[in-house]
């Protein structure tokens, strides 16, 4: 029965879908992401830099609304670049020969991955925006911010051991409980696989619900905040 399971595994969408899309390809954009946020408010407020741009005539809604926009629109040129890079990669190895690719690793799977991928990239900028505008000091918004995300991060390592893209041989069922720690998992490319769409969606209108309450929130923290000016 394990020798069926792996034998019938889609061994490419668990590479590229679970463990790269998944995991590989978030530390990138949570590290860059963690120190741009801190370095867009906090940083500014610690440094005294922001004192100078808002004695001109810029309220803080407009200083405010461009920061968050500056940061969404970095995350999402590297999402795209991402996305483009892997549905080049699979149209390079098809071209070569693994013909299988179109099968097992369509381009239409590459765009849910891309997709799910970029959200969990919105989310934790979410988190780490908010964590900058709350506080004054860049120490405590990296660690705040980029505590909490590191430890999503390494709870959703240890929640893969738990999932379906682990053969049942070795797979530790108990390891689960760490899938309800992350919001990594709400991203479920098990789910593109096994087509099981409602999953993913609806996990995907979470973390877009994150995002949003953490640059809502982070803005409106700012904006109404005493600030050692």
């Amino acid at each position: 029965d394990s020798l069926s399971e792996m034998g019938g595994m889609n061994t490419y969408g668990i590479i590229v879908g679970v463990v790269a899309f998944g995991i590989a390809n978030i530390l990138i954009p949570m590290v860059y992401t963690i120190l741009t946020a801190t370095n867009l408010v906090a940083d500014k407020i610690e440094s005294g830099s922001l004192a100078f741009t808002l004695s001109t005539p810029t309220p803080r809604k407009s200083y405010i609304f461009t920061e968050a926009i500056y940061l969404l629109f970095t995350e999402t040129v590297m999402g795209l670049a991402l996305w483009i890079s892997a549905m080049l990669a699979q149209m390079i190895g098809i071209a070569v020969g693994s013909n299988d690719l179109a099968t097992s690793l369509p381009l239409s799977d590459i765009c849910y991955y891309a997709l799910g991928n970029y959200l969990v990239t919105i989310a934790i900028s979410g988190i780490c925006f908010f964590a900058s505008c709350w506080n004054n000091k860049s120490d405590r918004s990296i660690g705040e911010g980029g505590g909490v995300n590191i430890f999503f991060f390494i709870c959703s390592i240890l929640g893969l051991f738990a999932t379906q893209a682990i053969p049942a041989t070795v797979r530790i069922t108990a390891m689960n409980i760490f899938n309800y720690m992350t919001i990594n998992s709400l991203f479920d490319a098990m789910a593109v696989m096994n087509q099981d769409w409602f999953s993913y969606w609806f996990k995907l209108l979470w973390l877009l619900v994150i995002a949003i309450v953490g640059y809502l929130g982070g803005s409106i923290r700012f904006c109404k905040k005493d600030l050692p000016l």
